[in-house]
């Protein structure tokens, strides 16, 4: 018995090692396991009536313009489509179905908001960079790579039109801060 300990052991370090070494966190090794890239509509879930828009109020960042991320009523429409890409380092990218920008982190502190920019893909660094942690039931936690602790999370855990969308620490395993991606058609 304690042979087959000292294997397990061996072989968890050993992982942890090869895994370390590509440049992905032990932490969410496996945090994509069973989507593929292509057009998701992002869900709350604790209000699955809703999804994530990206037709949010407009602002100015790094001087570009863009809109923040907010919940409302799902519809099949340009802006509560996003493209899911895996990137080459293990995290993945959120490119809007409306204007083709990408999911960007403003910092990364508790309340950061989330914008939609007008960036192009060879643009992508860890302030566009995110991981998936599944969080059962065909639910995943979105990490910021700026910081795995800081989850996307519906404000408040609001459930209605207009609740931003913003990163926060992950308060155990809270409905508000869990996501179902649904494929769909661009």
């Amino acid at each position: 018995m304690l042979d087959k300990w000292k294997i397990f052991l061996a072989f968890s370090f050993i992982l942890t090692l090869v895994i370390s070494g590509m440049g992905i966190s032990p932490q969410v090794a496996n945090a994509y396991p069973t989507l593929s890239d292509g057009w998701y509509r992002i869900q709350p879930m604790h209000d699955l009536r809703r999804s994530i828009d990206a037709l949010g109020p407009q602002v100015s960042y790094q001087g570009g313009r863009g809109n923040n991320l907010h919940m409302w009523d799902t519809l099949d429409v340009p802006q509560q489509k996003f493209y899911l890409k895996k990137n080459k380092d293990g995290s993945f990218s959120l490119r809007s179905g409306y204007g083709n920008g990408y999911v960007t982190v403003h910092n990364k502190g508790n309340g950061a908001n989330l914008y939609v920019m007008p960036w192009s893909e060879r643009n992508i660094d860890a302030s566009r960079s995110f991981y998936l942690l599944s969080a059962g039931n065909s639910s995943y936690h979105i990490m910021s790579k700026l910081g795995l602790n800081l989850n996307f999370d519906c404000e408040g855990a609001q459930k209605r039109n207009g609740a931003n969308v913003q990163l926060w620490t992950k308060e155990n395993n809270s409905l508000h801060h869990r996501w179902r991606f649904v494929r769909v058609r661009n």
